[in-house]
Order: structure tokens, then C-alpha cells, then sequence
């Protein structure tokens, strides 16, 4: 099968964490308010001209303002 479109098949979670008072707390985006909505990750989709990294970095900037250095977790996450 042929892969169409601007972007791969795979995409990109990005983790925003902070330490709080009552331990980590963690950014989280409200999708589709319009539908009820649900919390998720910042995430979105690799181009295919881009390494993941630089798409992460793309979609902090896209959907948040905050200014943070990307920290690998160690490794590839799969689920």
C-alpha cells in the first residue's frame, strides 16, 4: 500500500512536567471541547522531511508557549 499525505505514519508525544506540592504535575491539552472533549498529551504527526525531535519540538511550540529544553526519556516509548 502507498503512504499519502504531508506526514508519516507515527507521531510524537511530548511530556511537559513540573515539580508541585503535592508531587509531579503534568501539562495536558483539552481535545475537541466542542464534543465534550477529552485530556491528552501534546502530541502530533512526524513530516515526512523532519526527525522526531525536531517534530516534538514543533508541536510544544504549536499548542503551548511554554520555553523548555526537550529531554530525551531514554529511549523509545511504544504502546
Amino acid at each position: 500500500a502507498r503512504l499519502m499525505g504531508n506526514r508519516r505514519p507515527e507521531e510524537v508525544a511530548i511530556v511537559v512536567r513540573r515539580p508541585g506540592e503535592a508531587g509531579p504535575e503534568y501539562l495536558v491539552v483539552l481535545r475537541s471541547p466542542e464534543k465534550l472533549g477529552y485530556w491528552h498529551l501534546i502530541a502530533g504527526g512526524v513530516e515526512w522531511d523532519e526527525q522526531p525531535a525536531v517534530a516534538a519540538a514543533r508541536e510544544r511550540a504549536e499548542e503551548t508557549r511554554p520555553v523548555a529544553e526537550p529531554q530525551s526519556p531514554g529511549g523509545r516509548l511504544r504502546w
